[in-house]
């Protein structure tokens, strides 16, 4: 059985699974990401040692390994930009689904045929993923 690629949709989402170690590096390199209301410079281009409050709302109870877990993200993120595999939405909800439709075309997948209204959410943007890609898991 071929294991599902994974399509990251939330920050804080992936967060928790790293913080739970439900995400390994196979899925890291496999993985695809496109996050919902998260700009690339409130992740890429912060210290981490300051790193968003999503992280540290995640890891209250442990800031030291909260903070380790966003450098490993901050490497895996800028290595699937090199590899094509991630893409910021813009802030325009009338483009969000032609910049997540490139993302999946690029890397062997199906465009989805979903509009996305306003506000959408990860389990919104999820269900038109699996409507259309059987070899592809969202994680919201």
């Amino acid at each position: 059985m071929v294991k599902k690629r994974k399509v990251f949709l939330s920050l804080i989402g992936l967060m928790q699974l790293m913080k739970s170690e439900e995400v390994s590096d196979a899925d890291f390199s496999r993985g695809l990401f496109f996050f919902l209301g998260c700009p690339r410079e409130r992740v890429l281009e912060v210290e981490t040692d300051n790193p968003p409050r999503e992280v540290a709302g995640v890891f209250a109870t442990d800031i030291t390994k909260g903070g380790e877990a966003f450098a490993r993200l901050q490497r895996v993120l800028v290595a699937a930009e090199d590899g094509g595999r991630v893409i910021w939405p813009s802030s325009g909800n009338g483009t969000m689904r032609d910049e997540l439709n490139d993302l999946l075309v690029a890397n062997d997948a199906h465009p989805v045929r979903t509009h996305f209204p306003p506000a959408c959410n990860p389990i919104f943007v999820g269900r038109a993923i699996e409507q259309v890609n059987y070899r592809f898991k969202p994680v919201t």
